[in-house]
């Protein structure tokens, strides 16, 4: 199948379906094309150029595709396909319109929202630098901001607590580990034996910095910290350690979270795993849907690894804790450690949406260099009143309704 993926893309189809391997799993993706001929080709021409000039491996390639094509196909989407033939069509209205759209999604992180931007622009970049420019400048697109997560509630982590024996071993193991260090889940899944060292009559982690960890070495500055473990911990780890012996042995790596799957047969030839980001979140995730545990929104808690760690920053900052104390622990600046973790929400993320709104939509309005919107008077407000109406365009004449922008 991994083979056939090559052949696959030489085929001028409306779907694309390419695997690859991602560690020891086999992985899947679909590729979609819309049904117009000269944007699939324009579509099928950019993807073999990402293919051929950006990755390192194929399932690199494969993932940096998929997501340029799901950002262009939600902007397809908003749009509407049979609208334009070809991708240099679109005008800045348009763009301006997806963001607005897609801000006001709620389930859509505006991080997201950034990203998807910056696929769009470098697809219309590789078509014509000049059109990239005039419909998607730079300064359309939203600086950086940071990644919000939601926090976890402690009534949440005690009943996972008090439902920790239904969980794999290592999904324990890797969720104290997180909630010690608040390291990354790449330093934590591809931790070995060697990492775990004894000092001063403790024992402690060195975990190396996988993000950003060639600038760090240019710049000479550590490529690792050590985490200090509680005692407990670090006995629970070296008894996995033993127990697991025939597994590392087996995959030939000294990771210290590899596992056999439960639903392998017993004498099975398949070779061990090691944990990954989905494997951990996905356990986790499903205790909760057992159990019912709902966070005080009444939603199941979103958990992954970035989640677990961005409540350690938040823990910090709430204790008193100065950014650069936070920073030496999880592997940020203090700047960055500042803006991503010294933050509640939802209010920032409501007041992100909100600027992110007005400088898409209602700007844009205001400044609007065609003549037949221009004279439109922006408006603004929300509705106090019980009448009924059956015509939405007579809000702007409806002094109950809306005001006027001063």
């Amino acid at each position: 199948m991994i083979t056939s993926s090559p052949y696959e893309m030489s085929k001028r189809s409306s779907k694309w379906v390419l695997f690859y391997h991602k560690q020891t799993s086999l992985r899947k993706c679909t590729i979609n094309f819309p049904n117009r001929h000269p944007l699939q080709e324009e579509m099928t021409q950019f993807y073999l150029y990402l293919y051929n000039n950006y990755s390192s491996s194929a399932g690199d390639a494969f993932q940096r595709i998929q997501e340029h094509n799901c950002a262009f196909l939600k902007l397809l989407k908003i749009k509407g396909t049979q609208s334009i033939s070809s991708a240099l069509d679109l005008t800045s209205w348009d763009i301006r319109d997806y963001t607005a759209s897609t801000t006001a999604i709620d389930g859509l992180a505006l991080t997201t929202v950034r990203r998807d931007l910056f696929c769009i622009r470098s697809f219309l970049y590789y078509l014509d630098p000049q059109v990239a420019e005039k419909i998607l400048p730079l300064s359309i697109i939203p600086s950086q901001m940071p990644n919000v997560t939601r926090p976890i509630d402690a009534s949440v982590i005690e009943k996972i607590a008090e439902h920790r024996s239904e969980l794999p071993e290592y999904i324990w193991l890797a969720f104290q580990v997180f909630a010690e260090t608040g390291a990354r889940a790449g330093s934590v899944f591809a931790l070995t034996t060697e990492n775990l060292i004894a000092l001063d009559g403790h024992c402690v982690v060195r975990m190396y910095y996988k993000k950003a960890s060639g600038k760090k070495a240019e710049s000479g500055t550590p490529s690792y910290v050590i985490h200090s473990i509680s005692d407990r911990l670090a006995e629970s780890l070296q008894a996995y350690i033993r127990n697991t012996e025939i597994q590392r042995a087996l995959l030939k790596r000294n990771y210290i979270f590899v596992y056999q799957c439960e639903t392998f047969r017993t004498n099975s030839n398949r070779m061990p795993s090691v944990l990954t980001s989905s494997t951990f979140s996905h356990h986790l995730q499903k205790l909760c849907r057992e159990h019912c545990i709902y966070d005080r929104e009444g939603q199941l808690p979103a958990w992954s690894a970035r989640s677990i760690r961005a409540e350690v920053g938040r823990s910090l900052f709430s204790r008193g804790a100065s950014p650069e104390t936070v920073a030496a622990k999880l592997g940020n600046t203090p700047s960055v450690a500042k803006m991503h973790y010294d933050s509640m929400y939802p209010a920032d993320e409501a007041n992100m949406r909100r600027a992110l709104y007005e400088q898409t939509l209602e700007v844009t309005v205001t400044q609007a260099s065609c003549p037949a919107i221009s004279k439109i008077t922006p408006m603004y407000g929300s509705c106090d009143t019980d009448k009924e109406c059956h015509n939405k365009n007579d809000c702007r004449n409806c002094s109950q309704r809306i005001e006027k922008r001063t």
